[in-house]
């Protein structure tokens, strides 16, 4: 029980820590940190009063407008951020965060199915009989869903996980590597759900087919959404702009 504790003290240590380096404060990165592990709380209890539940989780609702907003603030803001790192000369992060501000730009596309329930456009029969939910778009459809769906696992797991354990190593690393590519650990939480419900998704089979779980899952989808956004904030706000 003592070693647990220790360890629990020196994570929150290490947190607080991380934060200072970013310039939030430890109360604040405490509150970020339960936002998460709050919201998914939330959003599972709503599932008690169905139309509740539906409203926040169904087709254009709450939580899908948000994803779509929010992965559309995180594409400006790593817009933003690729032009700052090009004019400090540093292509390739620049160029690394050019390529996540379009592929944000594809998922706000897929997230409302490229309009076409706003401009009434109906699916074309090929593609209709492709996709899992008969729309425009293609990250439903059979592998490339599996592939998109794995690719947002192994996020999780190195938004989570993944960003502790390379914290500890930040001098191989390096401090500009660190800062742009490894989430700080308060925002780790963010991962972690993400990572937890795909997780259940690929090694608990009935879980496909159960829609509530399935729909809780645009809460995580929101957590992503939102730590790329702050992330790529945050590294906005630490540098200075070029002479």
């Amino acid at each position: 029980m003592s070693a647990a504790r220790d360890q629990i003290g020196g994570a929150g240590t290490l947190l607080r820590e991380d934060a200072r380096s970013w310039g939030v404060s430890p109360r604040d990165a405490v509150l970020l940190f339960l936002v998460p592990l709050v919201g998914l709380v939330v959003v599972t209890a709503s599932r008690v009063h169905l139309p509740t539940f539906q409203l926040i989780t169904a087709e254009d609702r709450l939580l899908e407008w948000l994803q779509f907003f929010v992965y559309g603030a995180g594409a400006v803001l790593a817009l933003l951020l690729a032009r700052r790192l090009a004019a400090l000369r540093e292509t390739r992060f620049a160029v690394a965060y050019g390529v996540l501000a379009v592929g944000l730009v594809f998922i706000c596309g897929e997230e409302i199915s490229w309009g076409q329930r706003i401009l009434g456009v109906e699916t074309p029969e090929s593609l209709e009989e492709l996709n899992g939910q008969g729309e425009i778009g293609v990250h439903n459809i059979g592998t490339i869903e599996t592939i998109f769906q794995l690719g947002l696992l192994t996020a999780g797991a190195y938004g989570s996980f993944g960003a502790w354990y390379l914290r500890s190593r930040r001098r191989e690393l390096g401090p500009r590597v660190l800062a742009l590519f490894v989430p700080p650990l308060f925002l780790s939480s963010f991962f972690l759900v993400l990572f937890a419900h795909r997780l259940v998704r690929f090694t608990v089979p009935v879980a496909t087919d159960v829609t509530t779980f399935v729909k809780i899952g645009e809460w995580p989808e929101l957590c992503f959404a939102s730590v790329i956004a702050i992330f790529c904030a945050l590294n906005l706000r630490s540098l200075k702009d070029p002479a």
